[in-house]
C-alpha cells in the first residue's frame, strides 16, 4: 500500500516518460544492520534511484527504494 501511495505522488509531478518502480522495506529496529543490495541495466545519462530510509518510531524502520527508468 506504501509503495503504491508513493508511486501515485511521483506520478503526480509530472514525470510522464519514467517508469517508475518503488520497493518498500519494512522491518524492526533493534539496532542491528541491515545491508541491500540492487542491480539494475540502464542508461546512466537519463535513470536515476533515490533511497528514503524512515526511522523515526523507536520499534520500526522503513526503507523505500525508488528507481525510474527513461523511456520514449
Amino acid at each position: 500500500m506504501l509503495s503504491n501511495e508513493i508511486k501515485a505522488k511521483i506520478k503526480e509531478l509530472g514525470y510522464d516518460r519514467y517508469k517508475l518502480v518503488v520497493e518498500v522495506t519494512c522491518i524492526p529496529h533493534q539496532n542491528q544492520s541491515l545491508r541491500m543490495a540492487s542491480q539494475c541495466l540502464w542508461d546512466e545519462k537519463w535513470d536515476e534511484y533515490v533511497v528514503v530510509e524512515y526511522d523515526r518510531n523507536s520499534s520500526m524502520k522503513i526503507i523505500a527504494l525508488i528507481f525510474g527508468i527513461y523511456f520514449e
